[in-house]
């Protein structure tokens, strides 16, 4: 018969003698084991991808993957008599005796500036929206206001039509026609904006100004001419770095220029180095792909200088040339072209694809979105690449924000 526990009704128990209670318990839900890995052996060894646990299934397999146990090294001695016991091993390869060090990771990162802007010369005529004439009296000058609304013939803007800013200024009695106190035209060699639209300075050249009748009732303020000045598109080889305050160890103040940079990814070597040498990336040099463009595409000749001490000199070597974009929506953004797996270059590819020589170590992709357009709209980014060596995140570095 079904009983109660503290006062609640139990059917899964039951009675089956004095003193002697059953319980049932499903445990149909509970997951499946997992599959068999071996023995784990975390260790050192000569070769092979580095911090990714590896299923070894045969003596052949460790040999090739992660390198001919010569004795020097405990690990690969270990891994091989644990296969010819077991059968099967789960390797996982650490760095090296000290631990993991990756030398001259490549880093991807932005410092704050200024580009320039190409000059530009535009072509136009236009009407000057709610104009307002004042006349100043005996002097035979008119006082102009009103916003610029453009239509432009040549230059970046040809066959569009742009409000530019604002004009206000005082004509010329010499140049200007009136019939006494009302406005008929003038014109000007040189015209500034009292306040601009542009996305940099500039001035109307040969300004036209007249009066024209609309309809019967009404008339408009016409105005043609030249704009000229640098508000054209941003130009790369015009950068000014910005200058940034900073405190030597005696807390004394001082301008140091383009150090406030934003750490935007970091590249590490994949197990394409086969020896896990890590010696990374010095000497790459990264270039717009439109050298007359600053854009977020780019490409990046992936380089390894160092010093080889089997041989006691310096060592000169490229991996090849990769394009790679900042732009989130392009199909070569950056972790697209390099991935984000360290074992992604041990892997055979097919005939004329390029090996991958690193990975994305780090990508702070919010921080990226928001430097790339700031850059696009403004110019006051500019991308870079640096080399660094023992890399460590433990200044509040985050995936979402990246660096101030």
């Amino acid at each position: 018969m079904a009983i109660t526990d503290n006062g609640n009704y139990s059917p899964s128990e039951r009675i089956v003698s004095p003193g002697v209670f059953t319980r049932e318990i499903d445990q149909s839900f509970l997951a499946q084991g997992v599959a068999a890995i071996g023995g784990v052996v975390v260790a050192p060894f000569t070769e092979g991808p580095g911090f990714s646990p590896t299923v070894v299934t045969s003596e052949a397999d460790l040999l090739n993957i992660f390198g001919d146990p010569d004795g020097v090294l405990y690990g690969p001695i270990t891994a091989q008599q644990y296969i010819r016991q077991q059968g099967q091993v789960t390797v996982c390869r650490v760095g090296g005796l000290g631990g993991y060090t990756q030398k001259n990771a490549l880093i991807v990162s932005a410092i704050p500036g200024q580009y320039g802007r190409f000059s530009e010369s535009g072509s136009f005529v236009g009407t000057v929206l709610n104009a307002s004439y004042v006349y100043n009296g005996t002097s035979g000058s008119f006082t102009i206001s009103g916003s610029l609304s453009l239509e432009f013939s040549s230059g970046i803007y040809s066959g569009s039509t742009v409000v530019v800013g604002n004009i206000a200024f005082i004509t010329n009695a010499a140049t200007t026609n009136s019939t006494g106190s009302t406005f008929v035209s003038t014109t000007t060699s040189s015209l500034g904006l009292a306040t601009s639209h542009l996305a940099g300075p500039a001035v109307i050249t040969t300004a036209s100004l007249a009066v024209e009748a609309i309809n019967a009732c009404n008339n408009a303020l016409s105005i043609s001419g030249k704009l000229v000045g640098a508000y054209g598109a941003l130009n790369p080889t015009d950068w000014v770095a910005s200058p940034t305050s900073s405190e030597d160890a005696c807390e004394s103040g001082s301008i140091v220029t383009g150090r406030d940079e934003a750490v935007l990814a970091i590249l590490a070597n994949t197990a394409y180095d086969s020896g896990q040498n890590l010696t990374g990336f010095s000497g790459s040099v990264l270039l717009p792909k439109i050298s007359t463009v600053v854009g977020s595409e780019f490409y990046l000749q992936l380089n390894n200088y160092y010093f080889d001490t089997d041989t006691n000199q310096y060592v000169n070597d490229s991996y090849g040339t990769y394009d790679f974009s900042l732009d989130e929506e392009s199909t070569a953004y950056l972790t697209s072209v390099f991935g984000t797996d360290p074992k992604a270059g041990y892997y055979p590819v097919a005939s004329g694809q390029k090996i991958e020589a690193a990975y994305t170590y780090k990508n702070f992709k919010y921080k990226t979105k928001q430097v790339v357009s700031e850059m696009l709209a403004s110019g006051s980014w500019k991308i870079q690449i640096s080399f660094r060596d023992n890399m460590t995140f433990s200044d509040g570095i985050t995936s979402d924000v990246g660096t101030s």
